[in-house]
């Protein structure tokens, strides 16, 4: 049986094993139970709710409104097969005192997974979500039963909100448009950010193709790298097309393909613009266009590539890193009045007033600026620091990560790297090598039994080494402990 992941991050499983009916009924009545116990007893409680388009997400959905409705929730705003940053939005627009979102985000088809919003439209706090866990297994579950909720379609409000939203966030008009003449293609592998951003294209007259915009409809792996994303280099290589944009299922993440002749996929070795580029490259959008904002600082994960340091470093204006995981990045933002922030190794950024990673807003903001200086895509995104990030997974029994946390600190330090860990004990592990070079490490929170690693470095050989050791150290780590 697969092992139900349940963290911070959201709870994610595969459907019909470890993520069943009976676990969606009991966290929808925790959610309802936590949501009554924080602030809002003896009143009416609507929240939105929004799903991506996995085969599973009615049963999912159902399960959580039958706990729902055990635990007195009466007002759901459905807004139907919705992305993720426009379910967060949409807390908002409705003035909503939570929300769920129905996702596995990047993991496979078969899996399916909820996320619980606050007030805010940001996913609930480490501590409110831990809360919320540890009571999903402490109450007496509800028993199965037909009665739901009543739902209040508000699918069209959600959207029209949603892309004003994008709109103002990034300045982008169509009148900006009318200056950009090179033809996009979406590739949407079937998710939820076909709507929206289909709309968005049609109301601002951006040339676009779409591709695979059925929903459920998946011709790739879900998540969307290197391995599911090439063959988009030869479509616009053979079309003539400028970049593609691709999506995960529930759209928060968004990567950049290039065609094969690009500078830049000659230069990097791939056509497939990570995460880090993008972030990298909407801080220096804002950066560049918007001097009022360069005394804010700017959050990030500490699995972030330094090419967001150096743009910041352009400006004068300072990053702050924290923990791995969306909720600490938005929640460091509110603290410090930020206005960018991201997750790199995510594939997003986080732009004000939004609550989470948008990969429409982050094309957005991309599009305003490349009208601003009059530059292609491929020569902005050559216009930034040189790094290379590299990734892998490697396994790892869940008993033995904390050994292997510690394990790793010791043999890092034993060669003289600077270590900084962030978290409790499960948190991220980053190792300088360098002053320019460093390996990071984190049990995942989303994929059981799995330990990422992420390498960054000045180019690509050098990332490329760093990498190899890291995975000796691992392995070494591992089988002692």
């Amino acid at each position: 049986m697969s092992k139900l992941v349940e963290s911070f991050s959201g709870i994610r499983g595969v459907w019909g094993d470890s993520l069943t009916d009976d676990v969606c009924r009991r966290y929808g009545y925790a959610y309802g139970s936590w949501l009554r116990q924080n602030g809002h007893v003896g009143t009416p409680i609507s929240i939105v709710i929004g799903t991506d388009t996995r085969p599973s997400r009615l049963y999912v959905k159902h399960g959580l409104l039958e706990g729902l409705a055990a635990a007195g929730i009466t007002n759901i705003i459905d807004v139907g097969i919705h992305s993720t940053p426009a379910t967060e939005h949409a807390v908002r627009t409705f003035g909503a005192a939570g929300g769920i979102i129905v996702t596995a985000s990047h993991n496979p088809v078969e899996h399916n997974g909820f996320k619980f919003l606050q007030a805010s439209g940001a996913v609930l706090a480490v501590a409110d979500a831990a809360q919320v866990i540890a009571e999903s297994h402490a109450l007496q579950p509800p028993t199965k039963t037909s009665r739901t909720t009543g739902l209040d379609n508000r699918q069209g409000e959600a959207l029209a909100a949603y892309l004003l939203h994008i709109q103002q966030s990034s300045g982008l008009t169509h009148f900006d448009l009318e200056a950009f003449h090179d033809r996009v293609l979406f590739d949407f592998n079937g998710g939820a950010g076909a709507e929206p951003t289909i709309s968005f294209a049609n109301e601002l007259t951006l040339p676009a193709d779409f591709y695979h915009e059925q929903a459920g409809s998946f011709w790739r792996a879900i998540e969307p790298k290197y391995e599911s994303l090439a063959p988009l280099a030869q479509k616009l290589t053979d079309e003539g097309l400028a970049f593609a944009c691709a999506f995960d299922c529930d759209a928060d993440r968004m990567e950049i393909v290039l065609p094969l002749a690009s500078e830049f996929a000659r230069r990097q070795g791939t056509p497939v613009v990570s995460g880090q580029y993008v972030l990298g490259l909407v801080t220096k959008a804002i950066l560049e266009t918007r001097p009022d904002v360069r005394d804010l600082p700017i959050i990030t994960n500490d699995a972030t590539s330094q090419i967001v340091q150096a743009v910041a470093q352009q400006y004068g204006t300072v990053v702050e890193e924290v923990e791995v995981g969306e909720t600490n990045v938005v929640a460091r933002m509110e603290e410090r009045g930020s206005i960018i922030g991201g997750e790199g190794s995510s594939g997003g950024s986080i732009v004000a007033p939004g609550k989470c990673r948008d990969g429409l807003q982050a094309l957005a903001v991309i599009l305003k600026y490349l009208v601003q200086t009059n530059q292609t895509l491929d020569q902005a995104l050559l216009s930034l620091p040189s790094y290379t990030t590299l990734a892998t997974k490697m396994q790892c029994d869940g008993e033995k990560q904390i050994a292997v946390r510690l394990g790793l600190i010791a043999a890092y330090q034993k060669i003289g790297a600077r270590v900084v860990t962030t978290g409790g004990e499960d948190g991220g592990v980053k190792a300088w090598v360098t002053n320019d070079a460093w390996a990071w490490f984190r049990a995942s929170k989303t994929e059981p039994g799995i330990f990422r690693c992420i390498v960054d470095a000045k180019d690509r050989p050098t990332a490329a080494d760093l990498l190899e050791k890291a995975k000796v150290v691992f392995a070494t780590v591992a089988s002692n402990v």
